[in-house]
């Protein structure tokens, strides 16, 4: 998705609602009891602080799904956060410090507003 002439964030605020709005709604409440929860990571980029071509900004959004999928999945993550982030300590606190919220079970799903 691209948001044209949109500060930074204010797109992760477009990508939270997204994010939440998916989880939110689960597939197959027909067949399935309950249904099925269905999450997404989302990474972002922005023009011009991690890439000054399209190319770049595609592979850095990309990255940032990738860490958002390593970091417990189901949360949106900006390429911004990810420099200087390694395997070492950088990524250990990263991951300690992204605690699932309250209305997310032990999976990582959003619970289903009922």
């Amino acid at each position: 998705m691209v948001l044209p002439e949109t500060e930074a964030e204010e797109v992760f605020l477009v990508a939270e609602r997204l994010r939440k709005a998916v989880a939110s709604y689960p597939l197959a409440i027909t067949q399935v009891e309950d249904g099925i929860a269905m999450t997404v990571s989302i990474g972002l980029a922005n023009f011009p602080r991690d890439g000054q071509s399209v190319k770049d900004l595609l592979e850095k959004a990309d990255q940032a799904m990738y860490w958002a999928k390593r970091l417990g999945r189901n949360q949106v993550c900006k390429a911004s956060e990810l420099h200087g982030l390694n395997d070492g300590p950088a990524l250990i606190a990263k991951i300690a410090s992204s605690a699932l919220p309250a209305s997310q079970d032990e999976h990582g799903y959003s619970q289903a507003a009922q």
